[in-house]
């Protein structure tokens, strides 16, 4: 799928396989339920309201893609690899992120309240002003190598 502007549509249910999104706006696009299983987005542009709810990704590639004012709940993003993404002002509720490799990501003043921050290396990710909750933040604490008492 190359270049394809989605602005304004509703993408729900659907199921993509080992497809290829290049180029796409998905400005205020509503996806509730779609699942992606190993794809590709390339400079996917994620931006002014664009939500996603209880959608899957799983083992997809994230690269160069802008989550502007995007927001995604109780959604499942497993086994994903985020690279050179932007995240302004980007809303992450209850999102499950095991697994996913997310180095050298900019996650500041994100809202990542709820969601699975295991596989989150906060060595490598810039995390300043990002809203997690105190559960979340033992495992933060845990992955620097703190000792909590």
């Amino acid at each position: 799928m190359l270049a394809r502007d989605w602005e304004h549509t509703e993408l729900s249910g659907g199921h993509y396989e080992r497809k290829t999104f290049l180029d796409v706006d998905l400005m205020e696009l509503f996806n509730r339920g779609a699942t992606f299983t190993e794809c590709t987005l390339r400079g996917v542009q994620f931006r002014n309201a664009s939500t996603r709810q209880e959608a899957v990704f799983l083992n997809c590639t994230f690269t160069r893609c802008k989550f502007f004012d995007a927001t995604s709940t109780d959604c499942k993003m497993a086994g994903s690899m985020f690279d050179r993404c932007s995240y302004d002002l980007m809303e992450v509720v209850g999102v499950d992120l095991a697994d996913a490799w997310s180095h050298s990501a900019d996650l500041s003043g994100a809202d990542l309240w709820g969601s699975d921050l295991s596989a989150l290396d906060p060595l490598t990710v810039r995390l300043a002003g990002a809203v997690i909750e105190p559960d979340q933040a033992f495992v933060v604490a845990s992955a620097l190598g703190l000792k909590i008492r």
